[in-house]
């Protein structure tokens, strides 16, 4: 495992613990807490082969960018399936938002 996968590994567990702060993770905390991973695996994958081709284009951080952001709107319509977002899944959402590290754009 690298670097980037065991801080995505901290992330998830960072998230989780927020789920049980209260004590339980409710159904629909575990559903959003499933996406978040798979959201954080294709995020790293897509992350590591911008960082395998060595620096980082204006054109490639805006791709990952926009992928993030494609992430962030998947949790967050998962979390809003039953049209009501708990406290709970929005602490984990927010934490989950300002988690994605956006590597630095090479000099031109």
């Amino acid at each position: 495992m690298n670097d980037s996968s065991d801080n995505f590994a901290e992330k998830l567990n960072l998230l989780t613990d927020i789920a049980k702060k209260d004590g339980i993770i409710s159904n629909d905390e575990e559903k959003l807490l499933r996406q978040m991973k798979i959201s954080y695996d294709e995020y790293n994958q897509q992350l590591q082969k911008i960082l395998k081709e060595g620096r980082v284009s204006k054109e490639k951080y805006e791709c990952l960018k926009q992928f993030r952001d494609l992430q962030i709107k998947k949790n967050y319509e998962i979390a809003n399936l039953d049209r009501k977002i708990s406290q709970d899944e929005m602490r984990i959402l927010i934490a989950f938002v300002v988690s994605f590290d956006l590597p630095e754009v090479a000099d031109e």
